[in-house]
């Protein structure tokens, strides 16, 4: 997981609010693959989550004035993404990746048996994530998918540190009703 350089986005940002256009070129360089791959986890569409990359990103060179400390420009990108998608939410795709690069999963020339396998786990998966209602699904991507703490769900979402622990156990617990042939998997 990459950790940002807050000192860099600090001076970046400071640049940027001044209307430099080479430092909003690099803050987009800097965090567009982190914002990508957030949409495209939540909204499940390629087309759409560059569409929310896009967006994201104006609106937040509107609001550069609110993230003049570096460590609020990654979360700040976060949470102007998460609520496009909220306001996006009725026009979403019936699909959600997990995987960082393309939609479709790795696949090995070694185990032509093996990649069907993985293929096959990958589509049930992303049929159950569907399933779960969109508050949950968007707690267990942000959490286990993306690797956030409660504290981190917490200030991006606007709920209690409890209410995200809870969200994030009810998540899981829904996904191994949902799951039952993987409850051993996700058990670890």
């Amino acid at each position: 997981m990459h950790i940002p350089d807050y000192e860099k986005d600090r001076a970046l940002v400071q640049a940027a609010s001044r209307c430099d256009p080479e430092a909003m070129r690099q803050i987009v360089e800097r965090h567009q693959d982190r914002v990508y791959h957030l949409a495209y986890r939540l909204v499940g569409d390629a087309d759409a989550a560059r569409d929310v990359v896009q967006d994201t990103f104006l609106k937040a060179f509107e609001n550069l004035g609110r993230m003049n400390n570096g460590g609020l420009l990654t979360q700040g990108l976060r949470q102007i993404a998460v609520n496009l998608i909220r306001d996006r939410w009725k026009t979403r795709q019936k699909t959600v990746c997990l995987n960082e690069g393309d939609p479709e999963l790795p696949q090995s020339r070694h185990n032509p048996v093996r990649d069907f396998e993985i293929r096959q786990m990958g589509e049930r998966i992303q049929a159950a994530l569907m399933e779960l209602p969109h508050t949950y699904r968007k707690m267990f991507l942000l959490k286990y998918v993306e690797e956030m703490s409660c504290v981190e769900i917490s200030g991006l979402l606007g709920v209690s540190v409890p209410a995200a622990k809870v969200q994030a156990h009810r998540a899981c617990k829904m996904l191994r009703r949902l799951l039952p042939e993987y409850d051993d998997v996700q058990r670890r």
